[in-house]
């Protein structure tokens, strides 16, 4: 892709449009104990287009996710997602995922649904910034700056 982002590639889909498994919201909401099994539906517009199904285990999470296809069937996959903690410099520790794709496994703090449940980097996601062309980036940054001085 060019400079400018006029390249002959399809621009990626953005981070914003997909749905998100956050382990810093699970961690927070008390839902990453060990032998809890819960579950929700993602809606657009009233129209339910994914579930997913969590059974939390020590070091690991089932997750069984499913979502709709254009032909109005449904896609299931199952997989385990690896569950890292690391200890914060204040005492208690943080959790991570682990990425359940076949060589990837990078340590992050958010899933994406897709095809399947992987990070931004196996769905091939990117920042609303990073589409952006340089008046648009240009623009971002001069609100930003008038938003600071009110």
């Amino acid at each position: 892709m060019s400079k400018n982002g006029q390249g002959m590639h399809a621009p990626k889909t953005c981070i914003e449009q997909a749905l998100k498994l956050d382990v810093r919201q699970l961690q927070r909401t008390g839902r990453l104990l060990d032998g809890m099994d819960y579950g929700w539906a993602w809606s657009r517009g009233g129209v339910k287009v994914a579930t997913i199904d969590l059974s939390i285990q020590t070091d690991r999470v089932l997750v069984k996710y499913s979502r709709g296809l254009f032909n109005g069937q449904w896609q299931r996959t199952t997989c385990e997602v690896p569950l890292e903690r690391t200890p914060c410099h204040l005492g208690g520790e943080r959790v991570w995922w682990r990425c359940p794709v076949a060589g990837c496994n990078r340590r992050v703090a958010i899933l994406y649904g897709g095809a399947g449940v992987a990070c931004r980097h196996c769905h091939d996601l990117a920042y609303r910034c990073q589409r952006e062309n340089a008046e648009e980036r240009s623009a971002r940054q001069a609100n930003k700056v008038r938003r600071r001085l009110g």
